[in-house]
């Protein structure tokens, strides 16, 4: 477009501009594309005003666990006085959301987190809870492990190996250890980053937990560490609202770390694409440690029929 020699530019060229603003959509966003429920599958729900959750597979369902805490709208001491005025865990269908048990065995524990030992005959679930009241303290020294055969029913024994300060573990199966650590058929992860391994062939994981020999802390920040063996190589996903995935082949040495989730201003537009009211953003499970998170309510995870699979969140 021509300009006079004042260097204005002439209505009709102005005009021109307005044209080309409109057709090219500088003035207004695209508007999003209709909401079409067919195009969606509800994967389950989440309720983020509990602690830390762990999502899990057991028998072909998936289930959540959940870390309750005092203050809790629906914590279970409102129906059973032993659980009043104390931290618990409680595990919950995923789909439905239906309690399936809140544990008994978990009363005045906290960062409870769950594995499934696939390699036992029954698929035994594990659970690893710190011996600290999360509504009288946050990080402690004395571990639990608590098992059962079928969710309902727990046996809790005191991890005798375990002496050392954190606030969060997580235990994975490991099928083909390191050839440059000591034989071990588990692994343990700790808050702040520390190494336990095990061997017992009994799958018995109440002892014979002992550090990882030279282990090192990985170029990651330490946040709700979850840990997982696969293919050689031990994997460690940490972080808060920007988590990142880091892994090793001897917890050694570690590959820079990758950035796994972020968050980006356009969050805030995944409820409203979905012809929901109102943005529902959600954290990472552990992202309540951070400084920097927020309780956001509670939330159903949905997931978009689509070849590339995109996720909307919708309030719930």
């Amino acid at each position: 477009v021509s300009t006079q020699s004042t260097g204005t530019l002439k209505m009709s060229q102005w005009l021109v501009l307005l044209i080309l603003a409109l057709n090219l959509g500088w003035c207004y966003p695209p508007p999003p594309p209709p909401f079409n429920p067919r195009n969606y599958e509800v994967l389950g729900s989440l309720d983020v005003g509990t602690g830390e959750s762990t999502i899990f597979l057991w028998r072909g369902t998936m289930y959540i666990l959940e870390n309750i805490f005092c203050g809790y709208v629906d914590h279970y001491g409102q129906w059973d006085p032993a659980f009043a005025n104390h931290s618990y865990a409680r595990i919950r269908e995923l789909h439905s959301g239906v309690v399936v048990s809140n544990i008994s065995a978990t009363i005045s524990t906290s960062f409870v987190s769950v594995f499934i030992d696939i390699s036992s005959p029954n698929s035994t679930a594990w659970l690893s809870a710190l011996a600290v009241d999360r509504c009288k303290a946050q990080c402690g020294t004395g571990l639990l492990a608590i098992s059962s055969f079928n969710l309902l029913d727990w046996d809790s024994s005191v991890v005798t190996d375990f002496n050392k300060t954190t606030c969060n573990t997580q235990v994975s199966r490991v099928e083909t250890p390191s050839p440059w650590l000591p034989a071990h058929q588990y692994v343990m992860i700790l808050e702040p980053f520390y190494f336990l391994l095990n061997n017992n062939h009994d799958r018995n994981l109440t002892h014979g937990w002992f550090p990882a020999p030279g282990a090192t802390s990985p170029p990651a920040p330490s946040g709700g560490s979850n840990i997982r063996w696969a293919g050689g190589w031990y994997y460690v996903i940490t972080g808060g609202h920007n988590v990142v995935l880091v892994r090793s082949k001897d917890l050694k040495t570690w590959e820079p770390a990758r950035t796994l989730m972020a968050p980006t201003p356009n969050d805030a537009l995944v409820a409203p694409l979905a012809n929901f009211p109102g943005a529902c953003l959600l954290y990472t499970s552990y992202a309540a440690d951070e400084e920097d998170s927020g309780d956001i309510g509670g939330c159903r995870i949905i997931k978009k029929k689509t070849e590339i699979k995109g996720r909307q969140i919708q309030n719930n």
